[in-house]
């Protein structure tokens, strides 16, 4: 991924002009502890934060229709997660290694 490991990196965000949110991009990048995403955004790959430790709260847009496997794989410090509603039966297989009963987690 473009930003793979890069420690320094502790608040994105995702502009406008961008429609998915690549495989990997972010991957271990254990400062980051903030992501805005446009409405824009549709699409968010597998592994796309994955192992983002210091992530703890994420919203995501409804304009986002996929959601990959793996997206926050062990983003172990989250506390608060807003997503749409289209996506709950599918919590285990985005937030993988992560135990939701601990998460607060409001369906837009």
């Amino acid at each position: 991924g473009v930003f793979w490991n890069c420690n320094s990196l502790t608040c994105i965000t995702i502009g406008n002009s961008v429609r998915y949110i690549g495989t990997c991009v972010f991957n271990n990048c254990n400062s980051l502890n903030l992501i805005n995403i446009s409405e824009s955004v549709a699409r968010i790959e597998k592994y796309a934060f994955k192992d983002c430790h210091s992530l703890t709260n994420i919203f995501i847009p409804n304009s986002v229709t996929t959601i990959n496997y793996g997206a926050f794989w062990n983003c172990s410090s989250l506390k608060n997660i807003t997503i749409p509603i289209k996506f709950k039966n599918s919590m285990k297989d985005i937030f993988t290694y992560i135990d939701l009963s601990k998460v607060n987690i409001i369906y837009t």
